[in-house]
């Protein structure tokens, strides 16, 4: 692994065969109910490739999967908590997600495609500072139509199932 300026840049191998060039680490808390989480990258002579799935790097199933992207310079999305958990990523670009579960507040800046965020359910998130560039993947353990939409945190949120 090789580290430039201060962001984790997989060093990528360009042999015949696949192999794991960055192993997903165990996920760490930043605050409560918002966690690190580094999915292991694939690579080999035609690229890099990673795979979100519960048995590899996600803490729930997916139900829904959405895109951010195109986002004027200067504004924001999201400033709401939901009622599913979240995983954000960026494969291109970065982007700064603000998080707020009602008693403590942090700012993560995703710019590496090997790098996410789990939110629970009720922790507040916000999205600014995209680049002009940046894409940001969102997937949701709920349906558009199952998710409940808050204008305040609500953490720890009850889970229904």
């Amino acid at each position: 692994m090789a580290n430039i300026m201060g962001v984790y840049r997989p060093a990528i191998s360009r042999s015949s065969a696949t192999k794991v060039i960055a192993e997903a680490r165990p996920a760490h808390a930043v605050i409560a109910g918002v966690a690190n989480v580094w999915f292991d990258v694939h690579a080999d002579v035609r690229g890099s490739l990673i795979a979100h799935d519960p048995t590899q790097s996600l803490p729930f199933d997916i139900k829904r999967v959405f895109y951010i992207f195109d986002v004027p310079a200067g504004l924001a999305r999201g400033n709401h908590s939901v009622s599913s958990d979240l995983l954000l990523t960026a494969p291109r670009g970065a982007v700064t997600i603000a998080c707020n579960n009602g008693h403590a507040t942090i700012s993560v800046r995703l710019a590496d495609a090997a790098h996410g965020l789990h939110l629970e359910p009720g922790v507040m998130v916000t999205m600014s500072d995209f680049t002009a560039d940046a894409l940001l993947l969102v997937a949701s353990s709920q349906t558009y139509g199952e998710v409940r939409y808050f204008d305040k945190p609500i953490y720890p949120m009850p889970r229904t199932r």
